[in-house]
């Protein structure tokens, strides 16, 4: 028998993590498949899925090293606390870039609607209507202290995702007919490298995921196995939820891109929604209305999570300049998932193993530690595994007061719409978000924390090696993406 515990079913992890994949980034897939050719851009969104699944991996061994549930923490506890502040600045990075694409959309089609509907020439105005619109609806909703009433806002917006496809397939195939007078044919490659390279980053910012995993895979019910189990272990069944759901995505991006292309060729948008009109089909300019709806709502939820990561990078920060030097790392006694912690001082970190280099941090969950050098584990204690009992402090700083919280959200609403405002172009903005914050959070530090899980884990060159690979990988993306997103011709 399996014996389930408390946390997500499987079916409910593999919907959240659609949920985190499935965004805006869809709308600029047939762009950069016209720029690449559809057969490139289908075998670039197929390895750049194999990619997050390897780097996700990776981040999984560092979080089974640290049991911990935030990405920052477990960058704290591997190394030290100022890459834990590195990496809240890129979610709260990344958050910030999904925020200013969901502005630069609702540019997109708000101002087509009103056009549409023969609104007066000042309620046509890109600049006025997404002032109005964060005035109005952003920075109120944003501004709510609890979610609750926003619930239906994920549901909506994936629904909204469903039907783009669906009438994206009816175009792709001459459903709904779309003239192809003095169109060029269908690119299948592209031999210029470094239009190919420029749509990179678009497609790694679509499978952008990496910042939730940890607090996925801490909610993951957790299970004692038997002989006849499934699952061998949490993590490979954290695998199965994220190559599941990453496959779903992948799929969907791929009849999106290619049957943009098809439908409208060369004259494809970096939007694919602005080629969405009255003439082409009667309810168009109401099918961007209702996403524009949809999105308004969307825009507060991603916006709650962006204030949380701001709130929280200010704490860490103000925190790590208070501390001084040489100060000891306090220590909370309590229980771990498998024993009694020990109360460590700074004195009995004075004999590191020779394998755990610059590893004190690691030291303060000994037990953790334990596991990850102690192939003996069983089966068994490593499908019970669950987060340490400090997790959630460790994630969480104190509340903030209500005038604090409303400035912070001010502040992110106030940015985000004015760069919606400056950048008017879909792809430039995901480009930077997914080449910058993207390659990060996904090959980066993925790449750091296998690194050093590895050389805890005495596991030898080959994996350390690994690690390296992504690292360096994930740099080299992140200086060539920003280099070529920027000399775009639309930049």
């Amino acid at each position: 028998m399996v014996r389930l515990t408390e946390g997500s079913s499987l079916k409910g992890t593999i919907f959240n993590l659609a949920n985190t994949i499935l965004g805006a980034g869809i709308l600029s897939l047939p762009y950069a498949a016209e720029n690449t050719g559809i057969v490139t851009a289908v075998l670039m969104l197929i390895g750049i899925s194999l990619l997050q699944n390897l780097s996700a991996w990776m981040l999984l061994v560092g979080v089974d090293t640290t049991k911990e549930i935030s990405f920052a923490v477990v960058a704290e506890v591997l190394y030290s606390r100022w890459l834990g502040i590195m990496v809240d600045s890129m979610v709260l990075l990344c958050n910030f870039g999904v925020l200013t694409s969901y502005v630069v959309i609702l540019g997109d089609l708000i101002p087509s609607f009103m056009t549409y509907v023969h609104a007066p020439s000042a309620m046509q105005n890109r600049t006025y209507l997404l002032l109005a619109t964060a005035g109005v609806l952003l920075l109120p909703l944003s501004s709510l202290r609890k979610m609750g009433l926003l619930a239906f806002a994920s549901m909506g917006c994936l629904m909204a995702i469903g039907l783009f496809v669906v009438v994206v397939i009816l175009l792709g195939l001459d459903v709904i007919h779309v003239d192809h007078t003095g169109d060029s044919p269908v690119p299948l490659f592209n031999t210029d490298l470094k239009t190919v390279l420029t749509q990179f980053p678009v497609m790694l910012f679509a499978y952008n995921c990496n910042m939730n995993v940890p607090i996925l895979y801490g909610e993951l019910r957790r299970q004692h196995l038997s002989t006849g189990s499934k699952f061998k272990s949490k993590r490979g069944k954290m695998m199965t939820a994220l190559f599941t759901s990453v496959s779903v995505c992948c799929f969907f991006y791929c009849i999106a891109a290619v049957m943009g292309v098809r439908a409208f060729r060369q004259n494809v948008q970096p939007n694919i929604f602005k080629n969405f009109n009255a003439g082409l089909f009667g309810f168009a300019p109401y099918l961007k209305a209702s996403y524009a709806f949809v999105l308004s709502f969307s825009y507060p939820v991603m916006c709650f999570s962006c204030v949380a990561s701001f709130h929280r990078l200010l704490w860490h920060v103000q925190t790590a300049c208070r501390r001084r030097p040489g100060q000891a790392q306090e220590v909370e006694e309590g229980t771990s998932h498998n024993g009694v912690r020990e109360v460590l001082n700074q004195s009995e970190l004075s004999n590191p193993s020779p394998t755990a280099n610059n590893a004190e941090h690691c030291l303060r969950r000994p037990s953790a530690l334990s596991d990850v050098s102690n192939p003996s584990q069983t089966a068994e204690e490593d499908a019970a595994w669950t987060p340490s009992l400090h997790a959630e402090a460790d994630i969480a700083p104190p509340e903030s007061a209500n005038w604090v919280r409303q400035v912070e959200v001010i502040f992110i609403v106030g940015s985000t719409t004015t760069l919606g405002i400056i950048f008017p172009h879909l792809n430039t903005v995901l480009g930077l978000t997914g080449g910058v914050c993207g390659s990060f959070l996904s090959f980066v530090f993925p790449g750091l924390f296998f690194y050093k899980s590895s050389q805890l884990g005495q596991r030898g060159g080959p994996s350390q090696a690994l690690g390296l690979i992504m690292f360096f990988f994930g740099l080299i993306c992140t200086v060539l993406s920003v280099v070529l997103v920027l000399q775009e011709p639309s930049s």
